[in-house]
């Protein structure tokens, strides 16, 4: 099946647009993915002048007991795509503002304190966390499996042309 889509997709280039100097990157996690472990799998794209600098699939190194932390390890490594995930950041009362367990960030202590150095960034404003839906997501494609129109979605998003 690899070989089979390696064969398909020889043909394909990384394009870049001149001019367009602007970086986003765009992450994925799927929550506990591995069926042997738990553990999560997180996926990256960085994108630079339209064409991906990098890209990046892998399985987190700790267990997360909740999406939302594992989109905030994700976030760690490269971005965000979680709403959740994305509040976190921006404001540690966000879930008991939202009605949610008042022992939320009880819950959350385990979260080891290196990925809160996205917070700091935030903060600083030298990141900027957004949602992305899942129709524009261009990472799913590191993390899931898709319809062939959304696989071949993501990879032309991702500066990949034939």
């Amino acid at each position: 099946m690899v070989l089979r889509y390696l064969k398909g997709t020889a043909s394909y280039n990384l394009e870049y647009v001149k001019g367009e100097g602007q970086s986003v990157v765009y992450t994925d996690a799927a929550w506990a993915g591995c069926i042997l472990d738990r553990h999560s799998y997180t996926g990256f794209v960085i994108m630079f002048s339209g064409g991906p600098l990098g890209w990046c699939s892998r399985k987190q190194k700790t267990v997360a007991l909740s999406a939302t932390e594992a989109e905030y390890i994700a976030i760690s490594e490269a971005g965000n795509d979680n709403q959740a995930a994305g509040k976190l950041t921006e404001n540690t009362d966000y879930h008991n503002r939202t009605n949610h367990i008042e022992d939320y960030h009880n819950r959350t202590k385990h979260i080891d304190v290196k990925y809160h150095f996205i917070r700091e960034l935030h903060e600083k404003k030298e990141l900027i966390v957004a949602y992305c839906p899942t129709e524009n997501m261009v990472a799913d494609v590191l993390t899931k499996r898709l319809s062939k129109s959304k696989h071949l979605s993501c990879v032309q998003e991702m500066g990949l042309v034939c």
